[in-house]
């Protein structure tokens, strides 16, 4: 349960920082080397637009080796009647966006230090994500769930998603606009990338990939291989084709 910070200093403000402070509301977790870190709960200080975008239809080669950066530009762009909005010309991928509004004073999550968070990004922590160690949520990225927790270097940046319980730890990586659910740890160097759906129950670590569509049924996947499909215990995981 979270506890009000008595006689402790509360973590260093950067004077440009006009997106969050800490109040006095404190947490201890420990991570998996047995360190103790000490995480304050967040606050809005300004009224935020946030931005969720589902893409379908985009070509994976093209979003591999391109990423995700030249959606930004296309925010603005009109959505057509059912809220869709196309992209490039030829109309071959499209984006649903979902707008999401933090108010000025709305509480968000808990983390260690402001390093944790980029607050120069349009990236926010809910209540319910806890980030520390050397972990970072940047970009547009939001950490939404139960009990999300981002630690040792992990970074989570572009559109990346993450709820439920999902832990991202170690040197690993969520980004573009990726989406991890359910009770998912993604450790070592594994990525999840492009426009990887991560859900069910398992790990991935090791110098794994995945991008597509996958849904762990209590399976470890650590090879370093490319996966995407229905990954479970007994088919193992399917191999995608790299760039």
């Amino acid at each position: 349960m979270p506890e009000k910070t008595k006689n402790r200093e509360l973590p260093k403000i950067s004077e440009d920082n006009d997106k969050f402070k800490f109040t006095n509301k404190s947490k201890t977790v420990v991570d998996e080397n047995g360190n103790e870190h000490t995480l304050y709960r967040i606050m809005a200080t300004k009224d935020m637009t946030l931005h969720r975008i589902i893409v379908e239809e985009y070509p994976i080669w093209y979003r591999i080796m391109y990423g995700i950066g030249d959606l930004l530009d296309d925010l603005s762009k009109p959505l057509d009647p059912d809220g869709w909005l196309w992209m490039p010309e030829d109309r071959s991928s499209r984006i649903r966006i979902y707008t999401i509004r933090v108010r000025k004073d709305d509480l968000g999550g808990f983390i260690e230090k402001e390093e944790n968070l980029d607050h120069k990004s349009k990236a926010w922590v809910f209540p319910g994500g806890m980030v520390y160690g050397g972990g970072k949520v940047s970009g547009h990225a939001m950490i939404r769930g139960k009990n999300v927790q981002v630690s040792g270097n992990a970074q989570v940046y572009g559109f990346a998603y993450l709820s439920g319980y999902v832990v991202v730890r170690d040197n690993a990586e969520v980004c573009d606009d990726a989406e991890v659910s359910g009770y998912v740890v993604i450790s070592g160097d594994a990525k999840a990338c492009a426009d990887a759906k991560v859900s069910g129950q398992g790990v991935i670590g090791g110098e794994s990939r995945v991008i597509g569509k996958i849904k762990l049924h209590k399976v470890v996947i650590t090879d370093g291989t490319w996966t995407y499909g229905d990954i479970t215990e007994k088919n193992g995981a399917k191999e995608a084709k790299r760039p």
